[in-house]
């Protein structure tokens, strides 16, 4: 029998999730099957079935197929094309293939909230946070509201700029997505799009200006 896969679907490379949708990480079947689709980007349900059966769990597809229902319909995985099986001349067997909707997969709820309040005021976060690094500017005070403005605007370049090097990364690089956790891949987020947002703005000179002598 030959076969062919005829993918339609290109998925994004960071989905933004509610902590609602997000808790579907606490399953351990369906997020097996997210893993199996991060290392094969396209499979049918038997795919699935096998991925399982290597792993010594034994899945039916009735069964298999209801986890990826799930997965459909928490916008996670979607229909992505269909693997074409000539099993005679006069017999051809068509499958749906699924994927994920996109490469990683972020908790809304993970990122902080530095915005300031209704009231114009800086969020307690910054508050505080600004109220510690006081004691770096003895002979200046540090205004949280300033603070705030540029914590941010950090905070709202951070998943756009990560996006961007996961864009522009080579494929090697991206591969090593396929063998880290979901923990892991929020860890390196929070990581490397904070440090590529600093390399943004000048922080030195945004602090010096949110500060002003003591009188």
């Amino acid at each position: 029998m030959e076969s062919k896969d005829l993918v339609t679907f290109k998925p994004e490379i960071i989905k933004m999730v509610d902590a609602k949708i997000f808790s579907t990480f606490t399953d351990e079947h369906l997020t097996a099957v997210l893993s199996f689709l991060r290392i094969s980007s396209s499979m049918t349900v038997p795919d699935i079935v096998s991925a399982f059966k290597v792993q010594k769990i034994i899945k039916s597809d009735s069964t298999v197929y209801r986890y990826v229902q799930k997965l459909i319909d928490n916008d996670l995985v979607t229909k992505s094309g269909k693997r074409i099986t000539s099993v005679t001349p006069e017999e051809i067997r068509s499958e749906t293939l699924y994927s994920r909707t996109a490469r990683v997969f972020v908790d809304k709820s993970s990122i902080p909230d530095f915005d300031e309040t209704p009231s114009g005021k800086p969020c307690f976060i910054c508050n505080l946070s600004a109220q510690l690094l006081q004691q770096l500017f003895p002979k200046n005070t540090l205004s949280a509201e300033c603070f705030s403005k540029i914590i941010s605007k950090i905070e709202h370049n951070r998943i756009k700029l990560f996006t961007q090097l996961v864009e522009n990364a080579d494929q090697k690089v991206l591969d090593q997505f396929d063998d880290i956790s979901f923990e892991q891949v929020k860890e390196i987020i929070n990581l490397t799009g904070w440090i590529a947002a600093l390399k943004t703005i000048d922080l030195d000179a945004e602090l010096t200006n949110c500060t002003k002598s003591k009188q």
